[in-house]
């Protein structure tokens, strides 16, 4: 249950990361790291080992501190991607991706762990972009 005014952190139905992921996904659960921010896990069911993807919803972000998320996402990877066209600023780092629209951010992590496929950018931006529908 989401409190009036708050966001749920799970997005997606499974069906729909299905399809993007090539896998079945369990519903998601919702959670708080220790920091007391939210996120919603989705696990991988019946997978070779255990994966999961994750989506986080930041609701105080600005430019400044998305420019920070960015830089410590490529330093996993030492990969960049710009996303044009989705919201005021996004990108990739190949494993995850991220939308930041006004004072909130979309995070989207487990494109390299969830499956064993490629999965085409534009994929990652279909899905980044119907968070932004649903936020």
């Amino acid at each position: 249950m989401v409190a009036s005014g708050q966001t749920s952190q799970c997005l997606f139905t499974p069906e729909e990361l299905g399809a993007t992921f090539g896998v079945r996904f369990a519903s998601g659960v919702e959670g708080k790291d220790r920091l007391k921010n939210g996120f919603c896990d989705y696990a991988v069911i019946g997978g070779p080992r255990p994966a999961r993807v994750q989506v986080r919803i930041e609701s105080r972000m600005n430019a400044e501190r998305f420019a920070q998320l960015r830089k410590l996402r490529v330093m996993v990877t030492g990969k960049e991607y710009d996303l044009p066209g989705v919201g005021d600023d996004a990108f990739s780092n190949g494993g995850m991706y991220a939308v930041l629209k006004g004072a909130k951010s979309v995070e989207i992590g487990g494109f390299r762990t969830a499956t064993q496929r490629v999965i085409p950018r534009e994929e990652g931006i279909k899905l980044l972009k119907l968070a932004l529908e649903r936020i």
